[in-house]
């Protein structure tokens, strides 16, 4: 299995596959998730480089209890200047979790090394105050992410299934409090030193704020957003298109926060035009 290690030597686990066109797209995955969730969409780009890893903390990467999306980034970094060799131009395209580790890297290193970035469904400030509105739900205060902490702390798997039915996708909530045995049959199980790894980094995501980092981005940028995104506002979708000089937003009207699951051959048709055009 491909690893590289790291800047502190830690070991993250990637997957590569070969294409014949001179493009290198590296898919950088949300909180909790992982490569192997992603792969199948590599069918509809057979003729890309494509690049997935497990984050730091996640899937067969090394577990890390003091995890963070500074460490992500600087993950990322080590890739690009020291596991990536192709003369091929990097696009990458950040879901969720995947997506604030690209401001984290931009807020480090702007955006060298990257031709464009793609957006999937993503806030630049996870919490909510008096003045913000757009984050996780349209109201995710201290005090509810410090509950959900505690959920996660308790049974990261619950919490993960608590995290996403407790938010903006209606018809989503509504099929959980009919049929909850459909998800806890499904949930996912983490031991405790990958518990105290997700939370870790759960913590220095939802303490960033990317606001000013956004109006820095000057490479191509492509906006795609879920009309059913079970944590965002459509009106988060327009302040990232006013703030991002040159980006195109797509919304997708069955997707959700995962929209690329809903609307698989959109979501490649839209990536896979961005990547090639001028």
């Amino acid at each position: 299995m491909p690893f590289f290690e790291s800047f502190d030597q830690k070991k993250i686990y990637y997957f590569e596959q070969t294409g014949s066109l001179p493009y290198s797209v590296f898919f950088l995955h949300g909180w909790s998730a992982q490569s192997s969730l992603m792969t199948d969409l590599t069918k509809f780009f057979p003729d890309f480089h494509f690049y997935f890893w497990d984050a730091r903390g996640h899937g067969q990467s090394d577990p890390d209890t003091d995890a963070s999306v500074g460490k992500m980034a600087e993950d990322f970094r080590y890739f690009l200047t020291h596991v990536y060799h192709k003369p091929y131009p990097v696009i990458a395209v950040g879901h969720s979790m995947g997506a604030l580790t690209l401001f984290e890297y931009i807020s480090r290193y702007q955006t060298d090394l990257l031709s464009k970035i793609a957006i999937i469904d993503q806030s630049p400030k996870l919490m909510t105050d008096s003045e913000w509105k757009l984050g996780i739900y349209g109201n995710y205060s201290p005090e509810i992410n410090q509950e959900m902490i505690e959920a996660f702390l308790k049974d990261l798997g619950d919490g993960v299934i608590k995290l996403s039915t407790s938010g903006l996708n209606k018809e989503y909530n509504e099929m959980f409090q009919k049929k909850p045995d459909f998800f806890y049959q499904r949930k996912r199980v983490f031991n405790h030193e990958r518990t105290l790894s997700l939370v870790s980094i759960w913590k220095t995501l939802t303490q960033a704020d990317y606001r000013k980092i956004v109006d820095k981005i000057n490479i191509p940028t492509l906006l795609l957003y879920g009309m059913k995104s079970q944590y965002y506002l459509q009106d988060t979708a327009f302040f990232m298109k006013e703030k991002i000089k040159d980006s195109q937003l797509h919304f997708f009207e069955k997707g959700d926060h995962s929209l690329f699951i809903q609307e698989p051959k959109r979501f490649a048709s839209l990536i896979s035009s961005f990547i090639t055009e001028k």
